[in-house]
């Protein structure tokens, strides 16, 4: 099985320049139409389905913006981009322990849904 860093240092060797992007939520018509799904009516509630609906409409950053900060980074050979505060946040979190990445997300989440 051939992995996708696998595919990348190949294409490094073949002078092609790679750049892995983290683009966080991203307003497109799935942040905007789509809903929060669930396979159980008791797992989620309905107040609990509206929140996360809203807070993915409110956080969700514009795609031309989202485009813009691709190509630039593209044109400086960046390696990884991450876009939106989201995305450093959680990558710093995970990379320091997992448990605690999992911790604070969680918490993080509660905190959220609590202030919609």
């Amino acid at each position: 099985m051939v992995s996708l860093a696998d595919h990348v240092v190949q294409a490094a060797l073949n002078g092609i320049d790679v750049t892995c992007v983290c683009p966080g939520i991203v307003k497109t018509n799935i942040t905007v139409t789509g809903k929060v799904f669930s396979s159980t009516e008791k797992s989620t509630s309905d107040q609990l389905v509206k929140k996360l609906d809203d807070f993915y409409i409110k956080a969700a950053m514009k795609p031309d913006y989202v485009a813009k900060q691709i190509v630039k980074a593209v044109k400086k050979n960046t390696a990884v981009l991450r876009i939106g505060p989201d995305e450093f946040f959680n990558d710093n979190i995970h990379r320091g322990s997992r448990a605690l990445h999992s911790f604070v997300t969680r918490k993080t989440i509660k905190l959220v849904l609590d202030r919609l």
